[in-house]
């Protein structure tokens, strides 16, 4: 059985842009059209987040569980009025593959365009990173990051 494909509609998102868990399977392919503001979309369901070149604005992709692509998404991050507004984030996760975002984050503080944190088997291939502020700036930062593969980014 294949999986299912879902186009971007408030039945697999709630008004903070957290997925829906009684509505996302594992498994599932997300498709995202259009412009998303303000969104901190928790990821705690293996799927595959794509789209026709989406893009969010002062937004975060936080992914928390195993076996998660993410591609073709577009993220710029600028004056965003909570700390912390990285592009991706992915925490205590395997298997997560990263790959053709363009990825644009300015923060005075903590500026990361994909940061990963104890995780392992990540991969981050071809994709544009941007990153810029006054401290803490990188546009790809792994702490805690083991058999992970960087490749073929424009940083």
């Amino acid at each position: 059985i294949d999986s299912p494909v879902f186009t971007q509609n408030p039945a697999f998102i709630d008004e903070n842009g957290n997925l829906k868990n009684d509505f996302v399977q594992d498994g599932d392919t997300l498709y995202f059209d259009g412009v998303f503001d303000n969104k901190q979309i928790l990821v705690t369901s293996s799927v595959k987040i794509t789209g026709n070149s989406p893009k969010f604005t002062n937004s975060t992709f936080i992914v928390t569980t195993d076996s998660v692509w993410i591609e073709n998404l577009t993220i710029i991050n600028k004056n965003a009025e909570r700390h912390n507004a990285w592009g991706i984030f992915v925490a205590d996760a395997q298997i997560v593959k990263i790959v053709n975002n363009n990825i644009t984050v300015y923060d005075p503080a903590s500026a990361y365009a994909v940061y990963i944190y104890q995780s392992s088997k990540i991969y981050v291939e071809d994709n544009e990173l941007f990153s810029s502020g006054n401290s803490l700036t990188y546009p790809l930062l792994g702490y805690g990051a083991e058999e992970c593969e960087f490749t073929n980014n424009v940083l």
